[in-house]
C-alpha cells in the first residue's frame, strides 16, 4: 500500500509484550475501520521492520466485525466491536511460525 494509505499508530507496551486491550477508547481523525494500523512506537521508541519481515499492523474489517493483522512474524485475526470511541476485542488466534525457516527458503 501506498504511503497515503497507511495510518500511523502509536502503542503502549507494558512488560515488553505488544497488547490489544478490550476496552480501549480511542479517537482518530482518520476512521478506524478499513484503515491499514501500522505499529510506529513502543512507547517512545519508534519501530523499524528488519528486512524480510512483515511490518507490525491491522485492520478491522466491518462488515464481518474481524480484525487481522500481523506481529511482523506471526499472523493474527479474532473479533472486534466498535461502539462510538469504544473498540473492544473479542477472542483472538494466531500462526506461530519460525522465521529462521521463512528466511532460509528466501534465500536459497
Amino acid at each position: 500500500m501506498g504511503e497515503s494509505t497507511n495510518s500511523s499508530l502509536r502503542a503502549s507496551v507494558a512488560g515488553g509484550l505488544v497488547c490489544l486491550v478490550a476496552g480501549c477508547a480511542i479517537q482518530a481523525p482518520t476512521p478506524l475501520e478499513n484503515t491499514y494500523w501500522k505499529l510506529t512506537h513502543l512507547g517512545d521508541a519508534p519501530v523499524t521492520t528488519p528486512e524480510r519481515q512483515r511490518e507490525a499492523h491491522f485492520i478491522l474489517h466491518p462488515a464481518d466485525k474481524r480484525v487481522c493483522g500481523s506481529g511482523g512474524c506471526n499472523r493474527f485475526t479474532g473479533s472486534y466491536e466498535l461502539e462510538g470511541d469504544r473498540l473492544t476485542f473479542g477472542r483472538m488466534a494466531g500462526a506461530l511460525r519460525s522465521r529462521a525457516s521463512e528466511i532460509a527458503r528466501s534465500w536459497g
